[in-house]
């Protein structure tokens, strides 16, 4: 919602673009510095993406593009939800993250 049909491509020429879908316009664009492969991860309003030249993991606001928050790991996939917890799959091992907003449920 506020953003229309959008179509999100990481490149190695180390941006992520979101794209207009209708025309391909650039809607906003990031530059990570790397090489990004593989497709972004959308959960919610967060678009998630691993940038595998600096073997980082970037969350961005999904309508402007702004860093949300950043990991030093990083992998082809960058996250995973089950539904209440996010995993960030890096070089050296598996996160396991509680999205902003969201409480983690009591054992």
């Amino acid at each position: 919602p506020g953003l229309g049909p959008t179509v999100f491509v990481g490149s190695y020429d180390g941006t992520m673009y979101a794209l207009s879908a209708f025309s391909g316009a650039v809607r906003w664009k990031y530059h990570a510095g790397g090489r990004i492969s593989g497709s972004p991860t959308i959960l919610g309003q967060i678009l998630y993406f691993a940038d595998l030249g600096l073997h980082k993991t970037y969350a961005l606001n999904l309508k402007t593009g702004a860093v949300i928050y950043t990991r030093h790991s990083g992998s082809f996939d960058p996250v995973v939800s089950d539904g209440s917890l996010i995993f960030l799959s890096g070089i050296t091992g598996l996160y396991g993250l509680i999205p902003t907003g969201h409480r983690h449920p009591k054992p």
